[in-house]
């Protein structure tokens, strides 16, 4: 409808690899989306970017360091009528002041006033054992700032992966 926000906006997806080395890979990459959001009556307009660096050590482990960032504003789409009353004056026929109320209304969009930062950094360390089992250590530590109360976080988690070939 002609009373909601744009949604005009430039698109975007793209990918660079590097391999300066045989056991070196460089990979950079960037988004920009518009989405529907998990919450009624709005979408999100999102903007993105990761790096990874892979490095082969020794010829059989793998360091793997990571990072992201992702930006999200959240805008509403729903409308609602506002309305607006205006007194008029005037006199009626036996010359008595009068005043009667006329109310207007207008076609406005709820406002959503929320934006999330989200902030990402990972580290995996691998080995492939006899060609065929794969086990790897890895930590990634996570951070959300948002604008609203109740959607900022931060998230540190660690594991162990085990993976086999056939």
């Amino acid at each position: 409808s002609r009373h909601q926000p744009s949604m005009n906006t430039p698109t975007f997806s793209g990918g660079l690899n590097y391999q300066p080395f045989a056991q070196t890979t460089l990979a950079l990459s960037g988004d920009r989306s518009v989405e529907t959001s998990y919450f009624q009556s709005q979408v999100t307009r999102n903007t993105g970017w990761n790096a990874t660096l892979d490095q082969r050590l020794f010829g059989h482990f793998h360091l793997t360091l990571g990072a992201s960032e992702q930006k999200e504003r959240y805008i509403g789409t729903q409308e609602i009528l506002v309305p607006q009353d205006t007194a008029i004056d005037f006199t009626d026929s036996d010359g008595n002041p009068q005043e009667i109320t006329v109310t207007t209304f207008t076609v406005a969009t709820v406002p959503t006033r929320r934006d999330d930062r989200e902030t990402t950094y990972s580290v995996r360390f691998s080995v492939t054992l006899f060609g065929r089992l794969t086990t790897a250590v890895t930590y990634q530590r996570l951070r959300n700032r948002s604008s609203a109360p109740g959607f900022s976080l931060r998230s540190e988690q660690g594991g162990l992966d085990l993976g086999y070939r056939f």
